[in-house]
């Protein structure tokens, strides 16, 4: 219809019905423009909403348990460090706590602790981080992801250590218990002689390179994947806070 009136009024050289044709079809096209980007502004919106809850409640959710791994493995590095003490001061009246040793039984486990937030995999595979309008937000999760390839690398550096109960069966005994234990570490703990120890400078030597492999693991993954995850949560608490108080005025 309107072309049909532009072609006529062309025709008719009537300048000024063409004018008037043509601002309304430019008008007409801008408005569907607004309404078009104001519609993906709304869906955009409504899925950044539902990517914050749920990556809220999948970083909620491994923090607890990424904690309680590296006070354990804190607990076990101190108790290590105590067995070797014992062994440099060579007293043999001395004996080991059965978390002493425990901590040297399972000194080459070094629990990679690698938390899984299929949110944060979603939005990376689609592209989407830009949904997210928080500037700290999006460089929290960038460096979160580039953190895994970092990780990732220094993990295979850690790995290696010696089994100590494989290369020293004479100093640790395990319980076959703990074949059926739902508990092991508690229910079936191994035992360990510890005037064997004594004097054994390859066990100590062991025992030290353990050691600090499991110190790194807890210092340089562990405790630094569970810093770049409580600073993500602090930043989407704080998001959330605002868009509830946007919601509510």
């Amino acid at each position: 219809m309107i072309l049909r009136r532009l072609s006529s009024a062309l025709k008719r050289q009537d300048w000024a019905t063409v004018l008037i044709e043509f601002a309304l079809v430019i008008a007409g096209v801008l408005i569907a423009l607004q309404v078009n980007n104001w519609n993906q502004y709304r869906q955009d919106r409504k899925l950044e909403v539902t990517y914050l809850n749920s990556l809220y409640a999948e970083v909620t959710a491994v923090i607890p348990p990424l904690r309680e791994l590296l006070e354990e493995m804190e607990a076990d590095l101190e108790a290590l460090s105590q067995t070797i003490e014992l062994i440099d001061t060579g007293n043999t009246d001395s004996e080991l706590s059965p978390l002493q040793c425990h901590a040297s039984f399972e000194s080459h486990i070094y629990d990679v602790g690698k938390q899984d937030l299929p949110t944060v995999s979603e939005v990376f595979a689609s592209g989407r981080i830009a949904l997210f309008r928080d500037a700290r937000l999006r460089a929290a999760l960038i460096t979160f992801q580039q953190s895994y390839a970092v990780r990732e690398s220094r993990r295979q550096n850690i790995l290696g250590g010696q089994i100590i109960s494989r290369e020293y069966p004479e100093v640790i005994k395990l319980n076959p218990g703990v074949l059926l234990a739902a508990n092991a570490r508690n229910d079936y703990p191994p035992t360990c002689d510890f005037g064997r120890m004594l004097g054994n400078a390859s066990l100590r030597n062991d025992l030290i390179d353990n050691g600090a492999r499991l110190s790194a693991n807890a210092n340089f993954l562990i405790r630094d994947e569970l810093t770049q995850l409580e600073h993500i949560q602090s930043t989407l608490r704080d998001i959330l806070e605002v868009e509830q108080e946007a919601d509510n005025s």
